[in-house]
Parts: C-alpha cells; sequence; structure tokens
C-alpha cells in the first residue's frame, strides 16, 4: 500500500500487518472509506488529532479507525521496543 505520507504508509502497513490476513469485509469497508480521504486528515485523524466529526460517520469506518489509533509499532533493529503511533511519528 503506497499513500502520499510515509506516516500514512508506516501506520496503514502495521495495521494490515496486525490482521495477517484476517481482515473482515467490514474492515475492508471502513478501510476503504478511510483511502478516501485525503492524506493530511486521515493522518490528523489516525494520530487523534482530529475528531471523526463529518470526516466519518460509518461505524465500519470508526472501528477501522479505533484499531488503527491502538496500533504500537515496533521500532529498532532489534524490534524490542514499541512506540505509538504519535511517538514514531516524531521518529519519522
Amino acid at each position: 500500500m503506497r499513500r502520499g505520507l510515509l506516516e500514512n504508509d508506516l501506520l496503514l502497513t502495521a495495521f494490515l500487518e496486525s490482521r495477517a490476513g484476517r481482515i473482515s469485509a467490514d474492515e475492508v469497508a471502513g478501510l476503504d472509506q478511510l483511502l478516501d480521504l485525503p492524506d493530511q486528515d486521515l493522518l490528523e485523524l489516525m494520530l487523534g488529532r482530529r475528531p471523526p466529526g463529518s470526516l466519518v460517520s460509518d461505524p465500519r469506518a470508526l472501528r477501522v479507525l479505533a484499531a488503527l489509533q491502538s496500533i504500537r509499532l515496533l521500532h529498532g533493529p532489534s524490534g524490542s521496543s514499541t512506540i505509538t503511533p504519535s511517538q514514531a511519528m516524531n521518529h519519522v
């Protein structure tokens, strides 16, 4: 998956990897709605800097958004430490 912002790529890739082939039809529909958003809006939503408000109202998209917001990314060559998405954005 390739988006315009590296931060979006990192979070979306981590989400998909965490599902490891177990993504439901509802998650696909919700993710599809989120991917229709402009990159900056999507990033602000994923980092929790912006409430979904009028951008996202479908319960499927809101569930995927909540999952994206809870992702913990592995960081570093050993993969031993975990950081939150907002911390990851400060390291990019």
